[in-house]
């Protein structure tokens, strides 16, 4: 990795030690506090997505102060190249202690909740909506203490306009979030709930082989009585865990405020007196084959620019061209830099009534083409995982694309 010098006067890099879809971590060194810290560099600024979450996660992080949220320490952007150095947290994840240990000791489990209750509060404070709360994205301290992680795709309530986009991971998505819903803290609130539910029983509370299956059990199936997988927890604790994951958003416990302080009190084992119960109660959830679900049609495109001045005659000429040619086909070709993404992204969000199934969005500068169709087609609930060669999933995308209305955007080709 090439480091900038506003970089390199004050961190040594030493190895690589990650690297995910938008880019990749090394372990450095702090020469001013002789500390660890981890630098994080997006792969390929050029995609408008990709630079939209970086920044995203970097005015999160620059935000929140708190000893269970990963402290930045510095972001720098150079020649378009984006870096965000932060606190090293060496006790690796969640994720992997829960698969190294799935029946976590209930109070280990109480303490790690407690604290991460207490994070979430902090940015549900300053209007930050988390939006992927999983095991993965909390770290390990060496001494067991959780740094919650990873605000890349975190929603900015104020004017956010991204609050209906499916964004996250599925096994932990609230019911609203699934549906394409207008969403706040209490979507953090449903996979808290998940993720709790997770530490206590070694497994979540709805899982599915298929997308369309993980969706109808997340709105339709009961949860399952976490008293007979685990006979330790308390009827207060599971109590909370069926109001943390009630289907309804208004008849979730609306604060993780109100769920610290119940967690609280479950750790001085004293009793817990229900700090909330919803005035509306909702109605008796019909049984899947009464009423059949139909995943919402996505909308993958990235987040459209605040002010886009100045290039609405082009937007509209390719609107123009998409709705009415036969076989709409249109390419915006120019420099680098020249904002031809950024158009991109307006035609999208014009056009998404248009087109009754769904954007398909992939920047094709940087991703893996059977990664790009697998995700297509668990957008409409297929799963392609078992297609291993790209002509089979290409051919399959074709005939799941036949007869649907949708518009695909290939970006910086």
């Amino acid at each position: 990795m090439a480091i900038p010098e506003q970089l390199a006067q004050r961190y040594a890099i030493e190895k690589k030690i990650g690297e995910g879809a938008m880019g990749e971590v090394y372990l450095g060194m702090d020469t001013l506090t002789k500390r660890p810290v981890a630098v994080k560099s997006l792969i390929n600024a050029s995609g408008v997505e990709q630079v939209v979450r970086f920044r995203r996660e970097g005015e999160a992080l620059a935000r929140l102060n708190h000893p269970n949220i990963v402290k930045m320490i510095d972001m720098v952007v150079h020649q378009g190249e984006h870096f965000i150095v932060m606190e090293y947290v060496q006790g690796g994840d969640l994720r992997r202690l829960m698969q190294a240990q799935p029946h976590l000791p209930l109070d280990q489990v109480l303490a790690v909740a407690l604290e991460l209750a207490d994070a979430l509060a902090r940015a549900h404070h300053l209007n930050i909506i988390h939006r992927d709360i999983k095991p993965a994205n909390v770290l390990l301290a060496e001494d067991g203490t959780p740094r919650l992680s990873d605000f890349g795709v975190a929603l900015f309530e104020e004017g956010d306009s991204a609050g209906t986009n499916i964004s996250g991971t599925y096994a932990y998505l609230s019911p609203e979030a699934f549906m394409g819903q207008q969403i706040d803290e209490r979507t953090d609130i449903w996979a808290f709930g998940v993720m709790l539910f997770e530490m206590l029983a070694g497994e979540r509370p709805f899982t599915a082989d298929v997308i369309t299956n993980l969706l109808i059990a997340i709105l339709n199936e009961p949860i399952p009585d976490i008293q007979t997988i685990r006979p330790d927890v308390s009827n207060d604790l599971a109590d909370l865990l069926m109001r943390m994951l009630a289907k309804e958003p208004d008849a979730r416990i609306p604060s993780v405020r109100l769920i610290g302080a119940e967690l609280e009190a479950l750790r001085k084992g004293g009793a817990v007196r229900s700090l909330y119960a919803p005035a509306w109660q909702p109605a008796p959830v019909p049984e899947p084959e009464t009423a059949p679900v139909v995943l919402p049609p996505p909308f993958q495109a990235p987040v459209r620019a605040a002010h886009f001045v100045g290039r609405e005659q082009v937007v509209n000429n390719v609107k123009v061209h998409l709705i009415g040619a036969d076989r709409p086909i249109a390419a915006l070709v120019g420099m680098g830099g020249s904002g031809k993404s950024t158009v991109a992204v307006e035609v999208a969000h014009q056009l998404r009534s248009q087109f009754a199934d769904g954007v398909l969005w992939v920047d094709a500068a940087i991703s893996d083409p059977m990664d790009v169709l697998a995700g297509w087609g668990q957008a409409y609930g297929f799963d392609f995982d078992g297609l291993a060669d790209l002509e089979s999933r290409a051919a399959a995308v074709r005939s799941m694309l036949a007869e649907r209305q949708a518009l695909i955007v290939l970006d910086d080709v």
